[in-house]
């Protein structure tokens, strides 16, 4: 197979696929590649919550692009609907941020709109399904989740309804160049051509740009999540404490998550890890003791060196762009990053400044 479109995207994640979409509403010819079926790494693992975790420790970079992001997703969410008749169930739950200590003190420069100070009693009449310690925990009502699953299924109906393409099961071994141009890629089912080819490939990313002798400190680190099924209602909103969060669905789910391991690309989920998360699950929920879960899956997020994820041209080459090392933020930033990937691709008017996620930085 030998085919030539304008952009052609490698990775079939949160960020390439919402790439794509941009960029066809903005008349571009794009064609998707991935070494899988599209969706089906850190992307379908993902929790879903719309925020950094906790957003105060966030760079300013990272606070800026989360916030263009969760701008962007009431009317994608409301247009995707529209197109495809799927409910990416987009959700302003709120998330309540548990003190690990009695005394533990909440940054006094950090207090978004609604953010409130409670005490546990009050949270008790709340969410009474939680168990919450004695403290003084922060109640943050405007932040949202969406159902990630449901979000990547109605992208890839979107792109093909807007006469994009995208190739699962496709790997790419290779980019092809003439000189300083990057003019495409070699897959296992043929050459493919582009005037601009963009790397969104995720914890793959370094692999496929060693191709180019070029390395930019993004690796695999490993979560693992489990889920169980309770009522609708039961839990309202997102919990978080210490390390750990509950995640509910519209539908009764729970999500529980999550690992952050740095094993390389031995993706596979451990009895060690369910355990530890129904030991969580069941201590802030006691309903949920001696439940069993109704799933236990894991992802390899995009780790990177920086701070900020990679969002641009990667000089000195010409044509060859970059969208990385989101770690666990893909869809927290997904929108905003789609955003601004297109923008610079197209020559647009830039909506955040370039400086805060240039590649130079890896150089």
């Amino acid at each position: 197979m030998r085919a030539k479109t304008d952009v052609l995207i490698v990775g079939g994640g949160i960020i390439g696929l919402m790439t794509a979409r941009e960029l066809l509403g903005r008349g571009r010819k794009v064609i998707v590649v991935d070494k899988g079926p599209a969706g089906l790494e850190a992307s379908h693992a993902a929790g879903g919550i719309l925020s950094a975790i906790p957003p105060w420790d966030a760079p300013p970079a990272i606070v800026r692009l989360a916030r263009l992001s969760l701008n962007i997703y009431p009317s994608l969410a409301e247009e995707l609907l529209d197109e495809t008749g799927i409910d990416s169930e987009l959700w302003s739950c709120g998330l309540l941020y548990l003190a690990t200590g009695a005394d533990q003190a909440w940054p006094s420069d950090f207090l978004p709109v609604g953010a409130k100070v409670m005490d546990s009693a009050e949270l008790e009449e709340m969410e009474p399904a939680v168990s919450i310690p004695k403290g003084r925990h922060l109640l943050l009502p405007a932040i949202a989740q969406i159902n990630n699953r449901w979000l990547l299924e109605a992208l890839v109906a979107s792109i093909g309804m807007r006469g994009g393409l995208v190739l699962d099961n496709t790997e790419v071994s290779g980019l092809k160049r003439n000189k300083r141009r990057v003019c495409g890629v070699a897959t296992s089912a043929g050459p493919l051509e582009a005037e601009q080819v963009l790397i969104a490939a995720g914890a793959w990313t370094d692999r496929l740009l060693d191709t180019l002798g070029v390395q930019i400190g993004v690796y695999p680190l490993l979560g693992q999540m489990i889920s169980f099924q309770a009522d609708p209602g039961f839990l309202n909103r997102i919990i978080v404490a210490g390390e750990q969060y509950l995640v509910p669905r519209q539908d009764g789910t729970i999500l529980v998550g999550s690992t952050v391991e740095n094993v390389g690309f031995d993706k596979k989920t451990t009895a060690s890890a369910a355990k530890m998360l129904s030991e969580f699950a069941a201590k802030r929920l006691p309903a949920l003791a001696g439940q069993r879960a109704v799933e236990h899956w894991c992802g390899l997020r995009p780790g990177s060196t920086s701070d900020v994820p990679f969002i641009g041209e990667l000089r000195p080459f010409q044509g060859l762009y970059l969208a990385s090392g989101h770690n666990h933020l893909g869809i927290a930033l997904a929108t905003g990053t789609a955003r601004l990937m297109a923008e610079m691709m197209c020559g647009s008017e830039l909506s955040l400044p370039a400086d805060d996620f240039a590649l130079s930085r890896a150089a």
